[in-house]
């Protein structure tokens, strides 16, 4: 289940909910989601009730935590990017804007 809501991600966007790109958006959430993990190397969650759980199931890898204001403008952008630039060949890595909110909490080598 993604962190990030489809209502906020179609806010900042600009799609309107009776778009009809609105169904792609989910998948744009969970790629952009995956790739800031990705780079972070380690997995976040909306709160610490989830985190938890996934800790509890084994299912949280090394150093989870509850998504940071800064993770959540990262995934933003890295959203932005995908939607922005679909169709496009894909770029190199994380967008430098995203990745500098990301550094912080990046532990390991990541992507």
């Amino acid at each position: 289940m993604s962190v990030t809501t489809t209502d906020l991600a179609m806010h900042h966007l600009r799609v309107d909910a009776d778009s009809p790109e609105w169904p792609l958006i989910q998948g744009y959430i969970d790629a952009a989601e995956d790739i800031a993990a990705q780079y972070i190397n380690r997995k976040f969650y909306a709160d610490s009730d989830a985190l938890t759980a996934a800790v509890n199931d084994g299912s949280a890898g090394e150093n989870p935590i509850v998504i940071t204001p800064a993770i959540q403008v990262a995934v933003l952008l890295i959203l932005t990017s995908l939607y922005e630039n679909r169709g496009d060949a894909p770029s190199e890595g994380v967008p430098a804007a995203a990745a500098r909110f990301l550094d912080p909490w990046r532990t390991g080598m990541g992507m």
